[in-house]
């Protein structure tokens, strides 16, 4: 028997002796066929190296390095003496030529360290032998791409180096010895020591191998030795220590690590590594990074686990190590990218232990809150539950108005098979938001709920009162039951025109019909609560061009923070802290919603059944003109009187949408009308200029300000012309910039906002730019006069034109007007002047 073993272990040498010599023969051939070829040199190179590898993947195929790797020692070491005699002929223009021989030395590394057994020290000295002689006849051409090889041939094996041991074996080398062996072997090798460490899953050693080349400082920017060093330590140590070594790491470090991995092929090391990192992040509640490290986290988790529900258990499982609301935010955001509907009761679950937490402010939870409405937008009583919270938590008008909007929808039916989440789970949702109300309003009218609200809303709730005013007394009063007189007679049927919109619209049910007949009552003056509620609690940021209602712009302003100092959406002013910024922008929201209601119930106030809106507005134009001349001509000199004059013929909306073609004027009811009209004006300057400020939707695209008119905005652009085009409209100041940053920073100079009304024989000062706005807009929502010494006001083109030809009648006729001879007193009182008299109006 042990005859027979020996006899085919003769049989088996002499047939690898063979195989070798067969190899040495055929790559002979090849550099003959390379010395012999009547190619060039590159060509010919390039054919020598392909028929090289493919000889040697032939050869090297025949054995497998699990059963028997010596063989393939020998194949890989007659190649390397082969390919380095052909090198004198191989031309350097060929690609292939180092690539070739790279690739030969790192396999042939690869090979060595991957032996189980030690090599006989007779083929080994035949390969240190063959690669210090190919590498010197190498080196003399400068060619080094053999120095790892080197490096492995000046040892008696390939883990025999003494140094090595000692590092391997926890025990304490000589430590001048230590930085002589890495410089020795190098990064690459040492790198490929290690992942054959771990690949073999000695992860011990390869952890103490690592280390030491991570700490060295001559591989600081060479290799992935950190990486891998962390990678094992997540494989094999303690919670404590690896901590400890993560500390170290920067979170930006940790990701080029993750993606290193992770392109590399390694996803279940990149997802080991991720989960350590994002780990250390919730345990000390820090949040840089860490919406992308659970990002990642997420998607190698999801390619790792083909289940849904493992991957729920294993975000669960994470959830649980927050300890802040933000980290869970990140888990719930996550899960909805990944699962969408199903894992929605994992989302609710994360939000009611994200309530249950102690939150430093009112904006975490209210984010809480946001968050559960956005995942059951269907769930009327939970809205209403995250809404009220809100208002606890921050009880301005905004927030009271969207609680009582929830509150008075109707009732909703829930049928628990169509439940998005288990009704157990939602009642638990619930009962954690009741837990942190002063109240329970479960069983409370919307009557009862408001006056616990408004109780709490301290110095707002006279806001609100005030709002409520206005809309319980938005119907008309039903006419006095007396005798008028033939000039009263005329107001009955403008009044008939006057009732409550919502009893009109009552009996329509098809949405177009309605919409058409709302447009007709906004035609006549009304407008809905809803809309009187935003006139009078939108706020404009000035930083960055955009609305919001009431005191929501206070948490904007905390956003425009710069080089350390706040500034103040509304005025600019700049502070050092939040806590003086919060008070003073709040102050700006109080003061300009007070101011608002107070003039729109002056307004309300001074209407009557008897008077129709359109005197009320000439008539307000008229006291604020009166005013404004006498207020300023004590301050600022004497200014022009100005004058409301009106028509004793009423147009509502007859000649509303005029022409803006001068040769034309032609009006319309409808404004879908004019646009077709002006479109049929063709290549009229004045028709393309108006359909194209349409388009725009009225927009200065210089100071972003919005108009409401188009024939202001012209006005306006007027301010705009001239090389530099951002002016300052403070009051005696002229500066103008190139861009609307330098026009900011200036207005900081000044330190108290007062700037003149540009319109022509106005001139009102004011010292706040929304009310210098919208006083200007009063001008153009009507139609003033522009000629000097005039102002009248008119609501309808038709008018302003008649009027306008009066004045060059009148100038043709009496020349005096040219040395400032005011002819107002020979112009018969107006309908607001005759209504203002105690004198009743002429008969017609």
């Amino acid at each position: 028997m042990a005859d027979e073993e020996a006899e085919q272990d003769r049989s088996s040498e002499d047939g690898t002796t063979a195989m070798i010599e067969e190899l040495r023969q055929r790559l002979q051939e090849l550099s003959t066929v390379l010395i012999d070829s009547l190619d060039s040199p590159a060509e010919a190179s390039s054919q020598y190296c392909q028929a090289f590898c493919q000889t040697l993947l032939e050869y090297a195929g025949r054995w497998r390095i699990e059963e028997d790797p010596l063989p393939l020692v020998e194949v890989y070491t007659v190649a390397l003496l082969s390919y380095t005699q052909a090198s004198i002929y191989l031309s350097a223009q060929c690609e292939s030529t180092p690539l070739v021989l790279e690739r030969l030395s790192l396999s042939f590394v690869e090979l060595l360290l991957s032996l189980e057994k030690d090599v006989p020290n007779g083929l080994w000295k035949e390969f240190q032998t063959s690669v210090q002689s190919a590498h010197s006849q190498l080196q003399e051409r400068g060619i080094s791409e053999l120095s790892l090889l080197s490096a492995l041939a000046q040892e008696s094996g390939v883990w025999t180096n003494s140094t090595l041991l000692s590092l391997l074996s926890h025990a304490n080398p000589q430590t001048e010895h230590v930085p002589e062996f890495l410089a020795q072997e190098g990064p690459i090798l040492l790198e490929m020591r290690i992942k054959q460490l771990i690949k073999e899953n000695h992860i011990d050693k390869a952890v103490l191998l690592a280390k030491v080349c991570a700490d060295n400082p001559e591989f600081e920017r060479k290799g992935h030795f950190r990486q891998m060093h962390l990678v094992c330590l997540c494989a094999v140590s303690e919670q404590e220590p690896l901590m400890e070594e993560l500390s170290k790491v920067d979170c930006r470090d940790a990701l080029e690590m993750i993606c290193n991995l992770e392109s590399e092929g390694d996803e279940r090391g990149a997802f080991g590594l991720c989960s350590a990192f994002l780990t250390r992040q919730l345990l000390q509640e820090d949040t840089y990074c860490a919406w992308e490290l659970t990002l990642f986290w997420s998607k190698l988790l999801k390619r790792l686990e083909s289940s849904e529900q493992n991957f729920l258990d294993k975000c669960r499982q994470m959830s649980l190590l927050c300890r802040t609301v933000f980290h869970i935010l990140f888990f719930i955001k996550v899960i909805q990218s990944e699962m969408d509907t199903n894992g929605l009761p994992a989302c609710i679950e994360m939000c009611i232990r994200a309530l249950q937490m102690e939150a430093g402010d009112g904006n975490t939870k209210a984010t809480i809150c946001k968050t559960i409405s956005c995942l059951l937008p269907t769930d009327l009583e939970v809205k209403q539950a995250c809404q009220l919270t809100e208002f606890l938590l921050e009880p301005t008008v905004d927030s009271y108005y969207a609680v009582e909007t929830l509150y008075n929808e109707p009732d909703q039916k829930l049928e628990e098979q169509n439940m998005p989440v288990p009704n157990s789970l939602r009642c638990e949702l619930l009962l954690v938001f009741k837990t942190q109300w002063p109240f329970d309003p479960e069983f409370w009218d919307w009557k009862t709920l408001k006056r616990q609200c408004l109780a709490l809303m301290g110095e707002e709730a006279s806001i609100v009162s005030s709002i409520d005013l206005l809309n319980d007394s938005e119907g008309p009063e039903p006419p006095e039951e007396e005798d008028m007189n033939q000039g009263q007679e005329g107001f009955r049927d403008v009044m008939d025109c006057f009732v409550d919109t919502t009893n009109e619209l009552n009996g329509i049910i098809d949405r177009k019909q309605k919409n058409r007949e709302v447009k007709k009552l906004r035609e006549k003056g009304f407008i809905s609560a809803r809309f009187r509620n935003w006139q009078a609690y939108m706020q404009y940021c000035v930083l960055c061009d955009k609305e919001f209602l009431g005191h929501r712009i206070v948490r904007h302003a905390q956003t425009h923070l710069k080089d350390g100092l706040y500034s103040c959406p509304i005025c600019t002013e700049t502070f050092t802290s939040k806590d003086t910024l919060v008070p003073h922008v709040t102050s700006h929201v109080k003061l300009s919603c007070k101011e608002r209601l107070t003039a729109m119930k002056t307004s309300k106030q001074l209407g009557s059944h008897k008077t129709p809106a359109p005197v009320f507005a000439a008539l307000k134009a008229n006291t604020d003109n009166v005013i404004s001349t006498k207020n300023d001509s004590q301050d600022h000199g004497e200014l022009p009187h100005s004058e409301a004059g009106y028509s004793n013929s009423f147009g509502f909306g007859k000649e509303e949408n005029t022409c803006p073609v001068v040769n034309c004027r032609k009006g319309f009811k409808f404004l879908k009308n004019l646009l077709a009209h002006v479109k049929a004006h063709g290549d009229n300057d004045e028709a393309k200029r108006y359909l194209e400020m349409q388009n725009k939707k009225v927009v200065c695209q210089y100071c972003r300000r919005q108009f409401v008119n188009v024939s202001h905005l012209n006005d306006h652009l007027q301010v705009h012309c001239g090389v530099k085009p951002y002016i300052c409209i403070q009051l005696n100041c002229k500066a103008s910039f190139l861009s609307n940053t330098e026009l900011l920073v200036h207005k900081k100079v000044h330190a108290l906002f007062k700037a003149r009304c540009m319109f022509p024989n106005c001139g009102k000062i004011f010292n706040e730019a929304y009310k210098l706005y919208d006083h200007e807009a009063q001008h153009y929502t009507t139609f003033t006069c522009k000629a000097l010494d005039c102002g009248k006001l008119f609501h309808s083109q038709c008018q302003l034109d008649l009027h306008q030809e009066e004045h060059t009648t009148k100038d043709e006729k009496s020349p005096a007007t040219e040395n400032g001879i005011s002819q107002n007193s020979d112009i018969a009182p107006s309908l607001v002047d005759r209504m203002l008299s105690d004198e009743p109006p002429p008969s017609q």
